[in-house]
């Protein structure tokens, strides 16, 4: 039977759990009280935030996350993205705190319970976004209400992802916190072997996350490609638009007012050349740039789709099989097709900007010697990706 009591300061904690007693407790409010005799709370360093005590309460891990400094601080930070927002974890720093710990989401009986949760924390992010109606919060209440609505969406049938998600989180914060506190403490960055295991679920989704806005990125960098080659174009014809006044001048009686306007012309004309060898040179550079880059993310589209489709995939089929001699089932096909289904949106719009690129290049040729044209080669790696990818979709559909 599950027991359940709390702390010096009405926090809950958890030794072996139930499932029955887990969801009464789910379904009973409990709420953790705030240290009386902390005199001092530490100011929370999350930018734009207003928070409650229970937010930023000084003995919880999100505040102690919150005082990491450097190198520790962007590793927090770089576990939060689209698939879990760091300002869910922010505003719910303390339900989630209470809620989240000591759980095994790989136990079969407590995928009720997981579901009760996810269902639970949605209904919270709800409620607190519906008590932000000042000016400043605007932004940030929309933004919870699109991560509730997200997570309605993407969650409701699978919530164990979400849960391993949440976990991996914590488990990276605890980590990190605990090496700063071993090291302040002159025991060196030793931590507990079961917070460093990694969690598949959210790397994956973090890696996901990493390549949308690579993809965003090298959409931006097309923009300004397109505008840089906009300019040159400009300049280009204005530089024809000189010669050829320039031409004409010569055909004229040579008397001082042509001679000065010449000699006017001639001074533009070196301007304006001088100004597109820069354009040329920059253009290039931009060019060279951004095939680099999409020739990156193409490699690590390739990794991550292989560790899906060659990893991922195959474990669950070769779990499946063996789910008839008893051996325990993950069945996570729900998350290996979300995650074939991202892959190809991102493998798609990576395509789409190699062929904008390759149309931009055409419209004003500038080969530089000696540099091989790497586009073409690139069309081809993605277009196999997706096709790999494509026929994978069709065996889970």
């Amino acid at each position: 039977q599950v027991t359940h009591n709390s702390d010096d300061n009405g926090y809950p904690k958890f030794c072996r759990i139930s499932i029955k007693s887990l969801n009464k407790y789910l379904q009973e409010p409990h709420t953790g009280r705030v240290m009386k005799d902390v005199k001092e709370r530490p100011s929370c360093r999350y930018e734009g935030a207003s928070c409650s005590e229970t937010d930023c309460n000084p003995m919880s891990l999100w505040t102690k996350a919150q005082q990491l400094q450097g190198e520790a601080l962007q590793q927090v930070r770089a576990v939060y993205g689209e698939h879990f927002p760091i300002e869910v974890r922010h505003f719910l720093a303390a339900w989630i705190e209470e809620k989240m710990w000591d759980l095994d989401p790989e136990n079969p009986q407590h995928e009720q319970y997981v579901a009760g949760l996810v269902a639970s924390l949605i209904q919270e992010l709800e409620a607190k976004a519906n008590t932000m109606n000042t000016e400043d919060l605007f932004l940030t209440k929309l933004k919870l209400i699109e991560a509730a609505n997200m997570f309605r969406t993407r969650y409701s049938h699978n919530p164990l992802s979400l849960f391993r998600i949440i976990r991996h989180c914590l488990n990276t914060e605890m980590k990190l916190v605990q090496q700063v506190e071993n090291i302040a403490l002159g025991r060196g960055g030793i931590v507990g072997p079961s917070l460093l295991i990694p969690d598949s679920n959210a790397e994956i989704a973090q890696q996901l996350d990493f390549l949308r806005r690579r993809t965003q990125e090298t959409s931006e960098d097309l923009r300004k490609m397109e505008q840089e080659q906009e300019a040159f174009a400009l300049q280009y014809h204005e530089c024809t638009k000189l010669n050829a006044h320039l031409q004409h001048l010569q055909t004229q009686p040579q008397n001082q007012q042509n001679v000065e306007l010449e000699k006017k012309l001639r001074r533009q004309k070196e301007m304006l050349e001088q100004m597109l060898n820069q354009k040329v040179a920059g253009l290039v550079q931009l060019r060279l740039t951004l095939a680099d880059k999409l020739k990156e993310t193409i490699t690590l589209l390739n990794t991550l789709q292989s560790r899906v489709l060659d990893d991922e995939l195959i474990r669950w089929k070769r779990e499946q099989q063996l789910q008839g001699n008893g051996a325990q089932f993950n069945n996570n096909l729900d998350n290996i097709q979300e995650w074939c289904e991202s892959l190809a949106e991102i493998i798609w719009l990576n395509r789409q900007q190699i062929k904008e690129a390759e149309r931009l290049k055409q419209k004003i040729g500038l080969e530089p010697p000696g540099v091989a044209d790497i586009l073409p080669n690139l069309n081809n790696q993605i277009t196999q990706l997706l096709s790999s990818l494509v026929t994978s979709l069709g065996w889970m559909g």
